[in-house]
C-alpha cells in the first residue's frame, strides 16, 4: 500500500508539471500555474489518480506527453526524433488503457494535415508497436486483442446513449460539470474565442477526443465505472479540457474584460472543484463507502443513485450512508415481505444469516428503469432516506410464502466477515419475522458479540427500551449477554426489529474508516426459564 500510495502521489505530481508545461507552450506563466493548480487538484487527476495507482495513472501522463510533442512541434521546437516519442506516447496510453484509443485517431489526423512525412513515423512507430501486441495476444490467448481490449465490454446492459452521456456531465454524483464546474469557464471562453480557435488545428483534436472518449464511456456497460469518486471514465480525457483551456486563454488576449470575467469565474469555480476533488474525494472516507461496497444500496447495483441530487457522493457523511441503508432495506422488504423466512424460537440468528442487499443485481430491471420512457422513475422512491434512529420496519406484515432460507435484515451492519459482522452506524437494527407470540409470556434476548473497545448498548425492540448490555472491548472474547422483556413487546405475524444503539462507536483510523461498535455474533429469542 505504501509502494502504491507513492507511485500514486508520483504520477500525480508528474501531471502538474505536464499540464504547466503544456499550457506554458499557449499561454504565459501565471495563466500557465493557475490551469495547472485547477485543473489538476479540481478534477479527476488529484481525485482518481491520488487514491491508487490505477492504469488511468500511466494511461494520462502518456497522454499529456503526446500533447506536448504536439504543440512543441507547432511551436517549431521539434526535433527530429519527436515523432517517434509521440508514436511510442500514443502506443503507450492504449497499452495501459484500451479506452485511451479515442486519442489516436484524432492526434494522427492532425499531424497528416499538417506534415505527411512526419505522421509516417510516429504512425510507422505506434502501428509497430501495436502489431506486437496483438502477436502477442495471439500466441498468449489465441485472439488478437484480450478480454479488456476487447469491444465485447460495450453493448451489452448498454442505457440509451444520451441519457449515460447526459450523467457522465451533469449527474450528482458522476457529472463532470458537477465535480470540476470551472469547466463551464472553459466552455464559455472557447464560446467566445471561436473565431480564432476554429482554424487552431488543437482545438478539434481535443475536441474530438473529448467527444470519442464520452460515447465511448456512455457505452460501456458500467458507464459509471463501478466503484470510483466522481466522474472516473472521463479522467483519461482532462488533458483535453486542459488543452482546451488554455486554448481558449490565449484566444482572449486582446478582450481583456472578458478575460478578467471568464477567470474570475474560473477561480471561483476552481476553489469549489479543489475542495470537492483534493479534499472530499481524498480525506473523506464517506464519500468512498457512499458506493455501497459495505453497505447496501451498493451502486453496481442500483446506479440510479447516481442521479439523485439529495445524497451526492461529493457531500456523503456517515450518518447519511446509515440513513440511506436504512431506508432502502425498509423499502426494499416492504416491497416483498414475504422475501424472509420466519425466525424459528430458540434458534441462533447468526451474523450471516441475511441477504447483504435483498434486491441484489437485477439487470433487467436496471435496463428497463434506464428506458427513455421511464426516464422520470430513475429518482427512487427508496433514495428519499430517513432521520437515523427513527423508525423501522416493525409492523410490516409477513407475506404468506417464506421463499428464502433466510431471516434476518440487517440495517446499519457491514458485510460478514470470518465469525462475525461489525455494526457500521451508531443506530445497528437487525428485522425479522415471527409467527405466533403469546404475549402473556415472559421472554429472554441473548445477544453474543465482541466490541471495538469498551460499548455500553442501548437496546430497544419495536421501539421499547428493553435495557443495557456492556460489553468489555478488544482483547475479550464474545460475551453473552442477556435482557428479559415481556411478550407484549413482540408483534404476531410481522416483521420485529432489534434496535442496538452505540453511542461509543468509533473509526480504528484512516486504516478503516468504519465507525465500529459490536463485532455481532449472533442472537437468541428463547422462552424465559420462569414460564
Amino acid at each position: 500500500h505504501f509502494l502504491q500510495n507513492l507511485l500514486s502521489a508520483l504520477t500525480c505530481a508528474g501531471a502538474v508539471f505536464l499540464v504547466y508545461a503544456l499550457c506554458r507552450g499557449l499561454v504565459g506563466p501565471v495563466a500557465s500555474l493557475t490551469i495547472a493548480a485547477v485543473s489538476t487538484l479540481g478534477s479527476g487527476l488529484v481525485s482518481t489518480l491520488g487514491t491508487a495507482l490505477w492504469n488511468i495513472n500511466w494511461a494520462v501522463l502518456f497522454s499529456l506527453s503526446a500533447l506536448l510533442l504536439l504543440i512543441r512541434q507547432r511551436g517549431g521546437q521539434a526535433k527530429r526524433w519527436h515523432p517517434f516519442a509521440l508514436g511510442f506516447c500514443l502506443f503507450g496510453a492504449y497499452f495501459c488503457r484500451a479506452s485511451s484509443a479515442t486519442l489516436i485517431l484524432p492526434v494522427l489526423a492532425y499531424v497528416l494535415i499538417r506534415d505527411w512525412r512526419y505522421f509516417g513515423k510516429a504512425a510507422a512507430v505506434s502501428g509497430g508497436l501495436l502489431l506486437a501486441f496483438l502477436g502477442f495476444s495471439w500466441y498468449e490467448y489465441g485472439s488478437p486483442f484480450p478480454q479488456y481490449y476487447s469491444l465485447g465490454r460495450f453493448a451489452a446492459h448498454a442505457v440509451p446513449l444520451w441519457i449515460a452521456g447526459f450523467a457522465h456531465l451533469f449527474s450528482a454524483s458522476r457529472g463532470l460539470l458537477v465535480f470540476s464546474p470551472f469547466l463551464l469557464a472553459t466552455l464559455l471562453g472557447c464560446a467566445k474565442g471561436f473565431p480564432f480557435l476554429k482554424r487552431q488545428g488543437l482545438f478539434w483534436v481535443a475536441l474530438a477526443w473529448f467527444g470519442l472518449l464520452l460515447m465511448t464511456a456512455s457505452r460501456s456497460t458500467r458507464w459509471w465505472g463501478g466503484h470510483g469518486y466522481g466522474p472516473r471514465l472521463l479522467t483519461e480525457g482532462i488533458p483535453a479540457l486542459v488543452l482546451l483551456t488554455a486554448l481558449a486563454w490565449a484566444s482572449l488576449r486582446q478582450k481583456r474584460m472578458w478575460a478578467l470575467i471568464l477567470g474570475g469565474l474560473y477561480l471561483a469555480l476552481g476553489a469549489w472543484a479543489v475542495y470537492v476533488n483534493s479534499y472530499q474525494g481524498l480525506f473523506n472516507p464517506a464519500t468512498a463507502l457512499w458506493n455501497g461496497g459495505i453497505m447496501a444500496p451498493d451502486v453496481d447495483n442500483h446506479p440510479e443513485y447516481l442521479l439523485y441530487w439529495k445524497q451526492p457522493q461529493f457531500l456523503a457523511t456517515q450518518v447519511g450512508l446509515c440513513a440511506r441503508n436504512q431506508a432502502y432495506q425498509q423499502w426494499a422488504l416492504a416491497q416483498d415481505p414475504s422475501r424472509l423466512s420466519r425466525y424459528e424460537w430458540g434458534a441462533e440468528l447468526r451474523f450471516d444469516s441475511g441477504p447483504e442487499d435483498p434486491l441484489g443485481a437485477d439487470r433487467e430491471a436496471y435496463l428497463a428503469l434506464f428506458r427513455p420512457e421511464n426516464w422520470d422513475k430513475l429518482l427512487p422512491t427508496y433514495a428519499q432516506g430517513v432521520r437515523e434512529g427513527s423508525g423501522g420496519v416493525a409492523g410490516i406484515p409477513l407475506g404468506l410464502l417464506a421463499r428464502s432460507s433466510e431471516f434476518a435484515l440487517f440495517m446499519g451492519w457491514s458485510a460478514p466477515e470470518e465469525g462475525y459482522r461489525w455494526s457500521q452506524c451508531p443506530w445497528a437494527r437487525i428485522a425479522f419475522g415471527l409467527g405466533e407470540v403469546d404475549a402473556d409470556k415472559a421472554y429472554l434476548l441473548q445477544v453474543s458479540s465482541g466490541s471495538y473497545q469498551r460499548q455500553v448498548v442501548e437496546v430497544w425492540l419495536n421501539g421499547e427500551r428493553l435495557g443495557q448490555m456492556d460489553f468489555p472491548g478488544p482483547g475479550a472474547p464474545p460475551e453473552t449477554l442477556t435482557l428479559a422483556f415481556s411478550g407484549e413487546l413482540l408483534l404476531a405475524d410481522r416483521y420485529n426489529e432489534i434496535v442496538f444503539h452505540i453511542p461509543g462507536a468509533t473509526s480504528p483510523g484512516r486504516a478503516d474508516p468504519r465507525l465500529l461498535g459490536l463485532a455481532f455474533v449472533g442472537m437468541r429469542l428463547t422462552e424465559s426459564p420462569g414460564e
